[in-house]
């Protein structure tokens, strides 16, 4: 396997220099020839000009319409989420507490309010109604019979009730009602807790409604200790009221439009008749946006004269070929330019790089090495034995940065040979760490979770080469305490170095996969080439792997992610023919 680099210059025998010189005029001749089309089909156009007209201020509106849909509920999840994140952060939220958290991140259009729902196993139902009662006096959970009026809820295993919701006053107080009643909020409830996201009902009526254009959404708290659901947010919207409060009424007295939950339908309805129509995803749920003009409408296009456009578009049409090919010639030479500076300041900078960091080693074996030539008889055995230790760290530390060099070298040569074969983890960092002595070792601690007789698929040698730097950049830049995990999720195999150094900044979490760029540097420590990262990177995806920085509880961590072996390739490992 190889890097594939392309080299345009390079194959097609000096076609794209030329092509650059015109590329100015190129630019010119496609924007004359893009607005005199464009003139061309407006002049055309205005003989159709009221059929397009009318579509054109339908699908208007109707983009409108999914605008309003989509941030109105864009806006609602946020509240949920911020709600969730207060009850994470505390596990005895009192209604005063959840009032003033209402009343600070307040409401947006068509959301009847916001509440949370508690998960109550049924053994624990009494005890539950005596706590919330204590602050909601009469507390009580209900359920809606056929007539629409509230019953106490029957047996089940579990209860949703609502514990807390403001504005407390809407909806005829609903506080305790049990939304594991009906199922449809059953449903979305218990697919809400599955995953980290919002879910919504389909259409119901909510509570003091007439009309089925109502829904409810919810998100799932979760214990940040037990990872147990311990409830859910919970903002019932009103479709009705979300539209006419977000559409204007410029749009509204020119359409017409119809919301229709195309969920549960076969592959998602489009059969209809409406002029105009889209689909939105709301949380969990496919709405069918349906959109016509409304009659008597002023959708008329303006009576314009096709000549006085043709005759204006080709003016702009003069002018914009120039304009495109002056502006086109000035950012062709301030990219040249910028180009050319950044080349010369990458070259000085990996110049420096590499003569500090490859003096600094051989500095230290030159040192000791004629120490140990002109001295050696009159020195202990023990000042021997640790002069020729740090030799030898020393040669490893210059080997390490030469093979990095050589590799990143490859890459841009195109001669990056990657091997597949069964990789085994655990004796992949165990050689790596046993290369870098007792010192490192004893600040490494090895935590393997990667169930036995796993593999990973790669080149054994460039796995060695990536754990190797990202350990030595938790040693230059972390803290004390460095960790390797080894472990399988997701389908992949990872290895996470980890050190509980500071974090790095949000912004540079990025850049350090790029050559030649550190987030930080550290006191004490010389500057590296910088391109430790950038080759670990490299390596990991050509092994159809990867690499990734995140904080976890305050730990940097770099997990490089790699493909399980397939059988195929452990029985090769293994000298054996797979015969099918």
């Amino acid at each position: 396997m190889r890097v594939r680099r392309a080299d345009p210059e390079r194959n097609t025998g000096g076609a794209v220099p030329a092509i650059k010189r015109l590329a100015p005029a190129m630019a010119a001749g496609v924007t004359a020839l893009v607005v005199l089309l464009l003139t061309v089909v407006t002049a055309v156009g205005f003989w159709f000009r009221s059929g397009v007209r009318a579509d054109s201020a339908v699908a208007q509106g109707g983009e409108v319409v999914v605008d309003a849909v989509t941030q109105a509920i864009s806006a609602a999840e946020g509240r949920l989420v911020a709600a969730a994140g207060l009850f994470r952060a505390s596990e005895d939220v009192n209604q005063r507490e959840f009032s003033q958290f209402a009343a600070d991140v307040g409401l947006t259009e068509g959301m009847g309010g916001i509440g949370f729902i508690a998960l109550v196993p049924s053994a624990d139902l009494d005890e539950y109604v005596e706590e919330v009662a204590a602050e909601i006096p009469d507390y009580w959970v209900f359920e809606s019979d056929s007539e629409g009026a509230r019953v106490a809820v029957g047996p089940r295993s579990v209860y949703y009730p609502l514990q807390w919701f403001e504005p407390s006053t809407a909806f005829d107080r609903p506080h305790g009602f049990d939304s594991g009643s009906e199922p449809v909020r059953r449903a979305a409830l218990e697919k809400a807790a599955e995953s980290d996201v919002t879910t919504a009902t389909p259409f119901l009526r909510l509570f003091s409604e007439d009309e089925d254009d109502g829904f409810a959404i919810y998100r799932r708290v979760v214990d940040p200790d037990t990872g147990v659901v311990r409830g859910f947010t919970v903002a019932p919207m009103d479709l009705s009221e979300l539209l006419t409060s977000r559409i204007p009424d410029s749009i509204a007295e020119t359409v017409t439009w119809k919301v229709v939950d195309v969920t549960d339908t076969q592959e998602g309805s489009t059969d209809t008749d409406a002029e105009w129509v889209s689909q939105v995803a709301v949380d969990s749920r496919v709405w069918q946006i349906e959109v016509d003009a409304r009659e008597g409408s002023p959708l008329a296009p303006d009576s314009e004269a096709p000549l006085l456009v043709l005759v204006g578009g080709l003016i702009l049409c003069l002018s914009a070929a120039t304009v495109a090919y002056l502006l086109y010639r000035r950012s062709e030479t301030i990219r040249e330019l910028q180009h050319l500076r950044e080349l010369t300041s990458t070259k000085d900078r990996f110049l420096a790089s590499v003569s500090h960091e490859l003096r600094t080693p051989l500095t230290g074996v030159l040192g000791f090495a004629q120490l140990l030539r002109d001295k050696g008889d009159s020195l202990s055995s023990q000042d021997r034995s640790e002069m020729i230790r740090a030799v030898a760290d020393q040669a490893f530390d210059l080997g390490h940065i030469i093979e990095d060099l050589l590799v990143s070298a490859r890459a841009e040569l195109d001669q990056l040979v990657i091997a597949k074969v069964a990789v085994c983890p655990q004796a992949q960092v165990a050689q790596v760490i046993e290369a870098y002595g007792p010192d490192v070792a004893s600040r490494v601690k090895v935590i393997d979770q990667l169930p036995p007789l796993h593999r990973a698929q790669g080149d054994p040698g460039r796995v060695r080469q990536i754990i190797r730097n990202l350990i030595s950049n938790a040693r230059r830049y972390g803290g004390p305490e460095i960790e390797v995990r080894i472990d399988e999720a997701d389908h992949m195999i990872r290895v996470d170095v980890a050190d509980n150094g500071p974090p790095i900044a949000a912004e540079a979490t990025e850049r350090i996969f790029q050559p030649y760029q550190r987030a930080h540097g550290a006191s004490g420590q010389t500057d590296s080439v910088g391109i430790g990262l950038s080759i670990a990177r490299t390596l990991a995806r050509l092994m159809a792997g990867d690499i990734v920085y995140f904080r976890r509880d305050d730990w940097n961590v770099f997990e490089l992610s790699l493909p399980p072996a397939s059988l195929q390739t452990e029985l090769a490992a293994e000298g054996l023919a797979l015969r099918i």
